[in-house]
């Protein structure tokens, strides 16, 4: 509601209730001073740059309820107000079923498909209703909606009856007013908000942390102040990443200036309820509801949709940068990284170079290899074999670290002897590399797991000892150091070589004990592997 359709709204009371010169004014001394008792009803007072005092009637025979998506609009409250979220799921049930006008008698029995469709709508309410009016028409069924809807979500948040010629005719349109809003006022803020909110799209609906816009922007700042990294490097990101992003986190996070830019575009979304934002003596922490979330997806034309993710994923690796060990962030950072990457990756990096895209891929591959998601893993790497098949200009690097990470896949699917020969493959070309090189070390770690998952012990055990004698260079508690040591207790295990995996685990367990956290996947990982060497060696 704008200030248009609320001063037209006061008029039009006036007319049907024969107040002279109905204007706001007249409308609201009239409501004032009436004796009989009346209830205006305010919808939809959902713009920030409205002030709705002026359409406020004093007096005391009157009740008035204002319904809202700005939380601002509390300071209209005279005796208390409702937060309403969304729908018990009682009332979500008896909601659906009685729109599609199921007999009572049979409710039991359409309980359980009711309930799926109610969960993937999100319990929401407009959504239930027109999830209803769509099976009440005839055009499926309550079991065949859910496949419908996932297949053509559009086209069904889109659909109405002539019963429903509310303002908001359909779910998207409650959400679209807010888009309209942004897109048509001048302010920076509303700017930044919009361009916020396509980019959120290409993330994790919950849970996103104030923290990766902060550290994505840091290590923005480093790449501005430094030389471009070398194409040929697939792990590192360069300065034509960081002109992908929004202009506020290409700045200095640390100046409240840029850091308040960012919270003013948070609070403008917030306040449409676009949003919610969570602070709990920390980070901010946003969600969106999971029908806004797709909705902010499938409002941007194509070309701004592959703005967005790009400007998602460039923020995301950003973020992520620097790690070469397990930290806590990676569990937040996570359930983003996946999201982002289920989207149609191909359609939305046509514009951009090999070097550029698998850089922030590969950024998403070391990310899910050292969490342990083997399974989004393997997703990321055939989307990555494809997309660089389709680009020009591929670099030996890019070559080199597909094959590795296909290799990995292959062991991850069991096909170990598919690894050994990608992964002989990646040795023999890093054999020209210096001994102690860390990517021909790598390359050498990799080739003695697939050795022992191919059964070829010996082999692994050789290689494993090379590794960790070529390493002894390196401090003790050194990352590398360490996985090639219990690499290789693990390959003397295999072997039958008890006591020298008992000797080795010992000591990598006892220098992760002193540097690494009580749950970090590595030193859990080497306890096991002790407790069954210790097992083993009682035996």
């Amino acid at each position: 509601m704008n200030n248009a359709t609320a001063e037209q709204g006061l008029i039009d009371i006036g007319r049907r209730c024969g107040v002279l010169e109905p204007s706001v004014v007249n409308v609201r001394s009239w409501l004032a001073c009436k004796d009989r008792r009346w209830l205006l009803v305010i919808d939809n007072a959902d713009n920030p740059d409205v002030d709705y005092a002026p359409y406020i009637p004093s007096g005391k025979s009157g009740d008035i309820l204002l319904s809202t998506r700005n939380p601002e609009c509390i300071l209209h409250e005279t005796v208390g107000h409702e937060l309403l979220g969304d729908l018990e799921p009682e009332l979500a049930l008896e909601l659906l079923l009685k729109g599609i006008s199921v007999p009572e008698s049979r409710w039991k029995e359409k309980e359980e498909a009711a309930t799926v469709l109610i969960n993937i709508l999100g319990s929401h309410t407009l959504a239930i209703i027109q999830a209803g009016a769509f099976i009440r028409q005839g055009l499926c069924t309550l079991e065949e909606y859910p496949s419908i809807f996932q297949q053509q979500r559009d086209e069904l948040l889109k659909f109405h009856t002539k019963q429903n010629q509310s303002t908001y005719r359909n779910v998207y349109a409650t959400f679209e007013v807010a888009a309209e809003h942004l897109q048509n006022s001048k302010s920076p803020e509303c700017s930044d908000a919009l361009t916020l909110l396509h980019t959120l799209a290409f993330m994790y609906n919950s849970g996103i942390s104030e923290e990766i816009f902060q550290r994505a922007s840091q290590y923005a700042i480093e790449l501005k102040d430094s030389r471009a990294a070398d194409d040929e490097e697939v792990l590192s990101l360069s300065k034509r990443h960081v002109a992908r992003l929004p202009e506020y986190i290409q700045q200095e996070w640390s100046r409240p200036s840029n850091r308040l830019r960012w919270r003013k575009a948070l609070q403008t979304l917030q306040s449409l309820s676009v949003i919610t934002v969570a602070e709990d003596n920390g980070p901010f922490t946003i969600s969106l509801h999971s029908l806004v979330h797709a909705w902010a997806k499938e409002r941007q034309d194509p070309q701004i949709r592959s703005s967005a993710w790009q400007s998602a994923a460039t923020i995301l690796a950003l973020s992520y940068e620097g790690y070469n060990e397990f930290s806590h962030f990676f569990v937040t950072l996570q359930p983003h990284v996946r999201a982002c990457v289920s989207h149609e990756v191909e359609k939305y990096t046509q514009n951009m170079s090999a070097i550029d895209v698998a850089q922030i891929l590969f950024q998403f591959a070391y990310l899910l290899h050292h969490a342990r998601d083997d399974s989004s893993l393997n997703s990321l790497v055939q989307q990555i074999r494809l997309i660089m098949r389709q680009k020009h200009g591929v670099g030996r690097g890019i070559v080199i670290r597909v094959l590795v990470y296909v290799g990995r896949v292959a062991l991850l699917q069991g096909d170990s002897g598919k690894a050994v020969k990608l992964l002989e493959r990646v040795l023999k070309i890093r054999e020209k590399l210096a001994e102690d090189h860390p990517n021909r070390l790598t390359s050498q770690h990799e080739l003695a797991g697939a050795y022992q998952a191919n059964g070829q012990i010996n082999e692994a055990v050789k290689l494993l000892e090379h590794v960790v004698k070529v390493q002894e260079k390196l401090a003790e508690d050194h990352p590398d150091r360490l996985a090639s040591q219990y690499e290789l207790a693990h390959a003397y295990q295999a072997d039958g070589q008890i006591d020298e995996a008992l000797k080795l685990l010992e000591h990598v367990v006892q220098i992760e004990k002193e540097k690494l956290a009580e749950d970090h996947p590595d030193r859990l990982a080497s306890v096991e592997l002790l407790e069954h060497v210790v097992k083993l060696k009682g035996k």
